[in-house]
């Protein structure tokens, strides 16, 4: 039972929810109503496993680092739940069976899979030696998690307001990025770990993460305005957005590992929230007026 916990853990349940929101946000944009539904879970499923094999890849090339972490040395592989020879091989399986179910839904989305594949593999290599491989990789996913929403719905990598969507998606994955690199900021920097937080200093650290949410708030925004999604998507949005930049404030004030722990664990609730009016406000247009 522990073992399955362990394998099941390796996959970030919560990240991983919060992050699929990005794809059914997606889906539901691109068509600005509801879209094709076959297709749509198909994709939902292949981006779920994506991610469950990117985090559990993410584990298994980190088991060393994360034993030597206090934060981290409770994880699976680490505290000996999952070993790291089972943790690589459903890493492997996640990722292969998520570019399997790619070609039952049409050849964008194929395309997008077979790009994909080195992500992890690239993010895990040289994201903790080379500052600007953390952020490519980062923005990568979530670029590739937002086409494969509009290309599962409707063939097309760009339809509709998905520029802007991937434009919100990538400022805030940045954001988030930078904020656990300042929770690891100092067991980064003894162990000569050159990360973003590391180089410039935590403090300037949050200062770009507050730049990073004000850029999502403001795509945030203009997609309810040019998608026409009505007084609701604003309000909760700005409310929403209101909240994660006065987060982001108390980041600045006080950029401690304490600090961006609380930071981090609220990052994903904004997304969520983002994402859930989008997609309730779509369904209201979509029933009540017909849009």
């Amino acid at each position: 039972m522990s073992s399955i916990k362990g394998i099941v853990s390796l996959t970030r349940p919560y990240v991983l929810l919060t992050t699929t929101s990005f794809y059914v946000a997606a889906a539901f944009l691109s068509v600005n109503g509801i879209p094709s539904l076959i297709p749509t879970i198909l994709g939902f499923v292949a981006v779920v496993l994506a991610i469950a094999s990117a985090h559990t890849l993410n584990d298994y090339f980190d088991r060393q680092t994360d034993k030597e972490n206090p934060r981290t040395k409770t994880r699976a592989i680490p505290s000996g739940k999952v070993s790291p020879r089972l943790a690589l091989a459903f890493g492997i399986i996640y990722g292969l069976s998520a570019v399997a179910l790619t070609f039952c839904i049409n050849l964008p989305s194929v395309i997008l899979a077979f790009i994909a594949i080195p992500l992890p593999f690239a993010y895990n290599y040289m994201r903790k030696r080379h500052i600007p491989y953390s952020f490519l990789c980062t923005m990568l996913a979530v670029l590739f998690i937002i086409l494969l929403g509009s290309t599962a719905a409707t063939g097309q990598f760009l339809a509709n307001y998905i520029l802007l969507f991937v434009i919100f998606g990538v400022s805030w994955e940045m954001g988030r990025t930078l904020i656990s690199e300042v929770q690891d900021v100092d067991h980064d920097r003894v162990n000569n770990i050159t990360t973003l937080s590391v180089v410039i200093s935590s403090r300037r650290a949050a200062q770009l993460i507050f730049v990073l949410f004000t850029l999502a708030t403001i795509m945030s925004v203009v997609i309810g305005f040019y998608g026409q999604l009505g007084i609701l998507y604003i309000v909760v949005t700005v409310l929403t957005s209101l909240w994660i930049l006065y987060r982001s404030l108390v980041l600045m004030q006080k950029p401690t590992t304490a600090n961006a722990i609380r930071m981090l664990s609220r990052a994903p609730k904004y997304l969520l929230l983002i994402c859930l009016i989008l997609i309730i406000t779509i369904l209201i247009n979509t029933f009540l007026f017909g849009l």
